[in-house]
């Protein structure tokens, strides 16, 4: 099945309907190589939310529990190469290059 880029979840309180809403989003994409191979194990961070995921071996990656908003992203690989971008969530889908 084709990766789910982003999900979002909408959370309430019933017993306090004039609380408010809030919305939570799932951020998913793809790291690769300086080569364009899947770059299994990189670490992926979002610095400011304290969110973060391993890549697995397709290089595919997941995290959870993001506000909606613009956020930056760091990328280390096992081979010690980095990246660094932003993504606006909810989004289209985060695709990284290790340089």
């Amino acid at each position: 099945a084709p990766l789910v880029r982003t999900q979002t979840v909408r959370m309430g309180v019933r017993d306090r309907p004039g609380a408010g809403i809030e919305e939570l989003h799932r951020v998913a994409g793809t790291v690769r190589t300086k080569a364009g191979e899947p770059a299994a194990g990189a670490w992926v961070v979002l610095p400011e939310t304290g969110g973060f995921a391993v890549a697995d071996a397709q290089g595919r990656f997941s995290v959870t529990s993001v506000r909606a908003g613009s956020h930056r992203l760091q990328v280390r690989g096992a081979d010690g190469g980095e990246a660094e971008a932003s993504a606006d969530v909810p989004g289209g889908p985060i695709e990284l290059r290790l340089g």
